[in-house]
């Protein structure tokens, strides 16, 4: 027979200790940001790709169709698949380090499989202009 948890509302003083790790972690100087940029998307694209793989890997990506240029905001997730291509929780550690949009309309991705054989894997890709 299975156990069920049930979580109420944080105590006064679960909230006052998660208030006070916080603002240790907290930087002690303001950091200064130059070159901010923001407005509204002139356009969204969404792209897959799926490949074998294990390791550290560090890969240019084409995704036709789409436009990429150095200042494309790009988020990359990365997935497990079954045999039959459906997405899955596997045992594999995987994670994404770095994406970067280049000059000539690809996208650097470096990634880790973390994983002895090759795993069949989904990169999925939004793109925002």
């Amino acid at each position: 027979m299975s156990e069920t948890l049930t979580i109420g509302a944080p105590s006064a003083e679960d909230v006052e200790l998660t208030r006070k790790l916080l603002e240790a972690k907290r930087p002690s100087q303001e950091v200064a940001i130059s070159g901010q940029h923001g407005g509204t998307p002139s356009s969204t694209f969404w792209g897959m790709h799926v490949f074998s793989g294990h390791g550290l890997n560090q890969i240019v990506f084409g995704l036709p169709n789409t436009v990429i240029n150095t200042q494309s905001q790009i988020a990359v997730s990365m997935t497990e698949l079954t045999s039959d291509g459906q997405p899955f929780l596997g045992l594999a550690t995987m994670a994404v380090y770095n994406v970067v949009p280049t000059a000539e309309g690809n996208v650097l991705v470096k990634f880790d499989i973390m994983w002895d054989s090759p795993l069949t894997v989904l990169l999925n890709f939004i793109i925002v202009n």
